[in-house]
């Protein structure tokens, strides 16, 4: 099975990494200064795709958000 995160585990690795939450809404909207990201409010896993467009636009790769959820 592939990889996958809450909203919440995206939330919590976003900010293990400087984002901070800027307002709430339909979606959550998360900054770092530099870079504004919606994440939305999925109950279970996110799709895929939605998880892998959050990773990207925010910077990240795949494999370091799943290094910190294995670290837990």
């Amino acid at each position: 099975m592939g990889f996958t995160m809450t909203t919440m585990e995206i939330i919590g690795f976003l900010e293990a990494n400087g984002f901070w939450k800027l307002r709430t809404g339909r979606h959550l909207i998360m900054t770092n200064g530099e870079k504004t990201l919606p994440i939305p409010a999925h109950k279970g896993d996110l799709p895929k795709g939605t998880l892998s467009g959050i990773l990207q636009q925010a910077g990240f790769r795949t494999k370091q958000a799943k290094e910190w959820k294995e670290r837990g």
